[in-house]
């Protein structure tokens, strides 16, 4: 591993929760110095339909990030992006071929929340206990694979309906549609990993089962 050098001026920015930019650049940055590449200059680059920061947060790509929020008068239509703040599915299975999972995280009984609302993506490492994966705040619909390595998607939100509900809120939408975050697989569970309990939301979902629960 090497070492990482983070600006004092990232650390004093207000927001470095979940989500963050600022989160964001230094788990990319950790990811660097634990030997994690871009997915585009790998020798074995990741394909566009795999290169998303929901898979990797080394990804680059402005893919399925943004959500239509507002009207600005300066600058038209307001965009809030969504940065992922944890290693994603690609990276922990990466830096456990390099370095070997970790036997000790999360051991206990482990609920993890989700629920598509802010279009933040989640990506889960267990390594025990009886867990729950709880979407039930979700309002949109949930189809979730509880295999382990699968993707699962949480509160869908076409690209449709948020054109149309933009609209509805006089806001008209005229660039690329593949920016807009849809939910798609915006949660992962990493190989290995047991997921025992599901709890989903109010809307019609879809709950494939794995062989543990």
């Amino acid at each position: 591993a090497r070492d990482v050098f983070i600006d004092a001026r990232l650390l004093a920015t207000a927001d470095q929760g979940f989500g963050s930019q600022s989160a964001h650049i230094i788990t990319h940055e950790i990811g660097h110095a634990l030997g994690l590449r871009h997915p585009f200059d790998a020798a074995v680059p990741l394909g566009a339909a795999l290169d998303l920061r929901q898979r990797t947060v080394m990804s680059y790509a402005t893919a399925q990030l943004f959500t239509l929020t507002g009207l600005d008068t300066a600058q038209g239509v307001t965009l809030a992006e969504t940065f992922p703040s944890s290693f994603m599915k690609y990276d922990a299975e990466a830096l456990q071929v390099m370095y070997g999972p970790n036997l000790s995280t999360n051991r206990g009984d482990t609920a993890y929340v989700i629920d598509g609302q802010s279009g933040d993506a989640l990506s889960i490492w267990d390594a025990g206990g009886t867990d729950l994966l709880d979407a039930s705040g979700a309002t949109r619909p949930c189809v979730v694979d509880m295999a382990p390595g699968a993707f699962s998607t949480i509160g869908a939100y076409p690209l449709a309906q948020q054109l149309a509900d933009a609209a509805a809120r006089g806001i008209t939408y005229s660039g690329d549609g593949a920016m807009l975050n849809t939910r798609t697989g915006n949660l992962a569970i990493v190989q290995g990993v047991v997921i025992e309990q599901v709890t989903t939301g109010s809307a019609a979902d879809t709950v494939w089962d794995n062989a543990w629960d």
